[in-house]
């Protein structure tokens, strides 16, 4: 039996089967954060839309331009975890087009790692500043300095609303970038097997 036969075989299918079924997912997924982020985005031009016709009359929305910074941020953070998946961040090439095609593929896996890696970092201090696990550690003793999480508890300055709910789209977009690199990864691994 030969290499290519070998290769070929039903490990090779099931495994093709999965990066299929793991990429068609990650479509989807980013399909979802581009319409959330639209919605985010339609939702900011109403609101903006509304405080100038209340500013026109006379009638100014206080809360309107903080809920305006907040739907652009969350709107931000689910187009750029979206923009992954399809590898439209801005990127510079003009080194890599030049290189040959095997060289390429490594600058290639270089640079989704280097990504990767930098998200992960991001998503661990997410995880670190959400610090989900608190409730469940025993109280600390008393006396003891422990520096409060006012993530929680923190109010928006106009709207009344725990800030907690805009800042949710932090782990979100952490979850969906892993998700969308991870299939990145998979693609630049395969790409130097070829």
């Amino acid at each position: 039996m030969t290499a290519a036969h070998r290769a070929s075989g039903p490990k090779a299918g099931q495994s093709s089967g999965i990066a299929r079924a793991l990429a068609r997912a990650d479509r989807v997924l980013a399909r979802i954060e581009m319409a959330a982020a639209a919605a985010l985005v339609a939702g900011l031009s109403g609101v903006l839309a509304a405080a100038a016709l209340a500013r026109a009359m006379a009638r100014p929305l206080i809360w309107a331009d903080e809920l305006a910074v907040l739907l652009m941020a969350m709107a931000c953070f689910l187009g750029a975890s979206a923009l992954l998946a399809r590898d439209g961040h801005v990127a510079v090439t003009a080194l890599t087009d030049r290189l040959p095609r095997r060289a390429r593929a490594w600058a290639l896996l270089a640079r989704e790692a280097l990504l990767m890696a930098v998200i992960v970092v991001f998503a661990l201090l997410v995880w670190r500043w959400f610090d989900p696990l608190a409730p469940l550690r025993p109280p600390p003793e008393p006396g003891a300095f422990v520096l409060p999480n006012f993530l929680y508890q923190e109010p928006t300055a106009t709207l009344g609303l725990r800030k907690l709910w805009f800042w949710l789209a932090l782990p979100v977009f952490c979850l969906g970038a892993l998700c969308h690199m991870a299939v990145r990864l998979g693609r630049a691994l395969r790409g130097l097997a070829c």
